[in-house]
């Protein structure tokens, strides 16, 4: 458990420095293509009040293994709600929701997506794909905490940390933020 989150949350100066260059602060009028299962497990596991880390490039990141499974919680529906109000409040322009196709229930978190959005009055595209990285990665605008994609991406925007922020606020997470 110690190793994996030193690797998830440990990175090389170069790359955090190179990742910070690349953040968008504002997403209005935006399309941003979203890392679905990245984006809402974290979101999940905030609600729950588990453990998030604060990486050192600035990322919410955690612990949990998707590994082809994945199941709706309790708080599936909190985090998909949150999510949707806040890129509605941050006005972006187009928000595409990528979720990978192997993962099992990737077509239910699918409606349930649909079923928030179409409650907030929220105009979202949900595309469960084949490989979701591999689309991430050449996107102009992207929001995901994978470093393999935030490194590769053109510019990208720190959805989870602001999700938390309007919604939690003070989140106790584990701070791996070094002073560069």
């Amino acid at each position: 458990m110690q190793r994996l989150a030193l690797a998830r949350t440990i990175s090389p100066k170069e790359e955090i420095l190179s990742r910070l260059s690349r953040e968008v602060k504002s997403i209005e009028d935006k399309t941003i293509y979203i890392d679905g299962f990245n984006v809402i497990i974290g979101l999940e596991i905030a609600f729950s009040d588990s453990m998030l880390f604060r990486c050192m490039d600035g990322t919410i990141r955690d612990l949990a293994g998707l590994r082809g499974t994945y199941r709706l919680i309790p708080e599936t529906g909190m985090a998909v709600n949150a999510l949707l109000a806040t890129l509605k409040e941050e006005k972006a322009g187009k928000s595409v929701i990528y979720l990978d196709k192997p993962v099992s229930n990737s077509g239910r978190l699918k409606e349930k997506i649909y079923q928030h959005a179409k409650e907030l009055d929220l105009e979202v595209e949900v595309l469960v794909e084949d490989p979701v990285d591999y689309e991430l990665k050449h996107k102009p605008l992207i929001a995901s905490g994978d470093a393999i994609i935030l490194n590769e991406c053109d510019k990208w925007f720190n959805l989870v940390r602001r999700v938390i922020e309007k919604n939690i606020g003070n989140y106790p997470y584990i701070d791996i933020c070094p002073e560069l």
